[in-house]
């Protein structure tokens, strides 16, 4: 929705949401067509015939009552029905866990060659780990914790390769919002060949597996070691 597509958090503050319409009042006349509605207007029906306040709210006149916001069920008295455009739950409405969700790894880096480990090891944000559609809150809070990672030769379950491939995750990156703003949470990857000696253990090719999770959500992808140039 419009309000969790920026890329601030004024979307999400009824004081800065509307611009320069924030701190509007209401006018105009129901009976003649003509009413407006300001952004300290209650909103009705919801709010009751007696909501309004000249100096506060301004006064749209010629309302009609309309029922259960009226007598005899009276449900304007109840607690949250009198509210403007300015209120939380109308800038902020909650999230109802429409948006896709995928996880998934980019690869900046993909493939690691014998002679470019000798010159360099560590490779900051070689991989990107993205939880797409997800809420702080599904993640685990804000900020979200670290993955869990494992890394193994070959294929999942494969042999252990920590001792010789260190995958690293950085602070998780997020989009602005409240906890169940639905967004693209981001934890770049780094990754350092920790033991070169690792390439002196396959004929040309070796693949390696990095899972990762967090919370319940999981995404994994494939690295590759090589003894070939890498261009």
């Amino acid at each position: 929705m419009w309000q969790r597509r920026g890329n601030g958090t004024e979307r999400l503050d009824g004081a800065t949401a509307y611009g320069s319409e924030g701190n509007t009042k209401g006018s105009g006349n129901v009976e003649f067509g003509d009413p407006n509605w300001g952004t300290l207007s209650p909103l009705e029906p919801w709010a009751g015939m007696n909501a309004q306040d000249q100096n506060t709210t301004g006064v749209v006149i010629n309302m009609m009552p309309i029922r259960p916001w009226f007598a005899p069920e009276n449900e304007q008295n109840l607690p949250g029905t009198n509210k403007n455009s300015q209120d939380p739950t109308v800038v902020f409405p909650p999230s109802y866990d429409t948006v896709p969700h995928s996880a998934y790894i980019v690869h900046e880096i993909d493939t690691f060659s014998d002679s470019q480990v000798q010159n360099q090891a560590s490779y900051p944000g070689a991989l990107l780990l993205v939880f797409d559609g997800f809420t702080l809150d599904e993640l685990g809070g804000n900020p979200p914790p670290a993955p869990t990672l494992s890394v193994t030769f070959d294929s999942s379950g494969g042999p252990d390769a920590s001792a010789s491939v260190q995958v690293a995750a950085e602070a998780a990156l997020t989009e602005g919002g409240g906890p169940d703003t639905p967004q693209r949470i981001t934890y770049p990857l780094d990754i350092t060949i920790v033991d070169p000696n690792v390439f002196n253990t396959f004929l040309d090719t070796r693949f390696v597996v990095i899972e990762a999770s967090v919370s319940r959500f999981s995404a994994s992808a494939f690295i590759q070691l090589t003894k070939q140039p890498n261009p």
